[in-house]
């Protein structure tokens, strides 16, 4: 701990080759000696090599507290590999010399080398990515994977994924959940003890892999990996093959040292297949860090390296794969509810249950469902909801005890396990039109709550509205 710090308002930690960047400068300011005839400079570096520099006005603090020095405004150099570089700022006054460091990446800029031309490269659910990049070929969920596609990017493992990976196929799934467990997780380092609910992540290690010779790192998940896995969810892989030899490890704490991991792979029948929980979603696919990462993955998927040594059972991948074709007829424009008389302490399996009684509500709220008066019990709800518009949107569960939600027979929120009020948010990328919802809640003694929402283009944070099944868009 200092008396007096240079700080940089650091917005942002990733930037594009020859972006023109702008960085407020502060010095807090609660030393002794009063700080006259400052000489302020900066460089900007890599490694040893410096690669710009420049001076800033003369500095004088008269108040002690926080003060602005002014801003450092420079072009990034047109870099044509990835780079972290380092910006250096040091003050040199009456009161001494301090100085201090921080790290930013930039990326070269996108072009269509980002994706081969050449290969045969297909997504299935992920149709923004076509529009990104129009060299990828967008395939409908439920469609057959044609012979030959070199690699498809898949949101989730479906029997037409599955059954592409057994002849040989390969692909990246972008989308862990339902092939393996998942729990949420921040950037942020938990303490060290952990905390189950929330992030029970100690750090992580990045091991060498060609799949990410192309994204600069230094074997651990820095500042440019704060968006690609901030609030995501990670593979818990305790008792699956390979487990122990994942590309990115989520270091877990020593009260639970589960094996868990962002990004593994693994061959499948003739197959290979690699599995990232890292954002690669509409709202930060332009974003200079996701595009150089989902490069590299795309290139690493499409090469001979692409070869895993672990092997996941056909078998087991059989038994964990999402019906993206299930649609429960309901005719009427509302919410069709089941519910369920016992006591659990997680989400049941509903599919071993008989429900106790069903109805129809128009949205999902508890007054209005019958027996919610009852200390414990589970609802599973299903409906149709209408999307005006394509684009990347949030849906929220806020409820007490747990739930999840599912869009499409895809889980989108993971809110599960005993807990007070608590809400839990996740995005999904929809086109226009009609779409499944699926809530599974469950009660037990105490208070209890269930909120459903969503946000998304033009649509602000609100309730959901069942719809007819058969409405179609205007």
């Amino acid at each position: 701990v200092a008396d007096v710090i240079l700080i940089a308002d650091m917005r942002r930690y990733t930037f594009t080759a020859g972006e023109k960047i702008t960085v407020p400068l502060f010095i807090s300011d609660f030393g002794e000696k009063d700080i006259k005839q400052g000489k302020l400079s900066w460089r900007l570096q890599e490694d040893t090599v410096i690669l710009d520099k420049g001076l800033l006005p003369e500095v004088n603090v008269t108040e002690k507290g926080l003060n602005s020095l002014g801003s450092v405004a420079l072009t990034l150099p047109d870099l044509k590999q990835a780079k972290k570089l380092t910006l250096n700022v040091s003050l040199n006054s009456t009161a001494g010399v301090i100085k201090n460091d921080w790290n930013i990446w930039v990326f070269p800029r996108a072009n269509g080398a980002d994706i081969p031309f050449e290969k045969n490269i297909a997504q299935s659910g992920l149709d923004y990515l076509s529009d990104e990049y129009p060299a990828i070929v967008s395939l409908k969920r439920g469609d057959r994977i044609p012979k030959n596609t070199d690699l498809l990017i898949a949101d989730v493992m479906s029997k037409e994924v599955l059954a592409y990976l057994k002849n040989g196929g390969k692909v990246i799934l972008t989308r862990a959940w339902p092939l393996f467990a998942t729990e949420s997780a921040t950037f942020e380092p938990a303490w060290w003890k952990g905390e189950p609910k929330r992030d029970a992540s100690a750090g992580t290690v990045i091991y060498d892999s060609p799949a990410l010779q192309d994204f600069p790192h230094e074997n651990w998940c820095d500042l440019q990996f704060f968006d690609l896995i901030d609030n995501r969810y990670v593979m818990l892989l305790d008792n699956i093959p390979g487990a122990e030899h994942p590309i990115i490890r989520a270091i877990d704490t020593y009260t639970s040292s589960r094996q868990k991991a962002y990004l593994a792979e693994w061959r499948v029948g003739k197959g290979a297949l690699l599995v990232s929980t890292l954002n690669f979603n509409y709202n930060v696919i332009k974003f200079p860090e996701t595009r150089r990462f989902l490069r590299s993955l795309i290139h690493y998927g499409l090469s001979a390296q692409f070869s895993p040594k672990a092997s996941l059972p056909v078998k087991y991948a059989e038994e964990h794969i999402v019906d993206t074709s299930y649609r429960p007829n309901i005719s009427a424009p509302a919410f069709k509810y089941y519910y369920y008389r016992g006591s659990w302490t997680d989400i049941p399996d509903y599919a071993a249950l008989t429900a106790s009684d069903s109805g129809y509500v128009s949205q999902i709220n508890l007054d209005d469902i019958k027996y919610t008066d009852e200390e414990n019990y589970a609802l599973l709800l299903y409906g149709y909801f209408n999307i005006k518009e394509n684009g990347n949107y949030s849906f929220y569960s806020a409820s007490n005890d747990g739930s999840q939600l599912f869009v499409d027979n895809i889980k989108v929120v993971d809110n599960g396990g005993s807990h007070g009020l608590r809400e839990k948010s996740g995005d999904i990328y929809l086109k226009a039109g009609i779409h499944l919802l699926e809530i599974r809640y469950f009660q037990r003694g105490g208070g209890q709550a269930l909120q459903v929402c969503y946000e998304g283009p033009a649509v602000e944070k609100q309730m959901i509205q069942a719809v007819q099944q058969n409405t179609r868009k205007k």
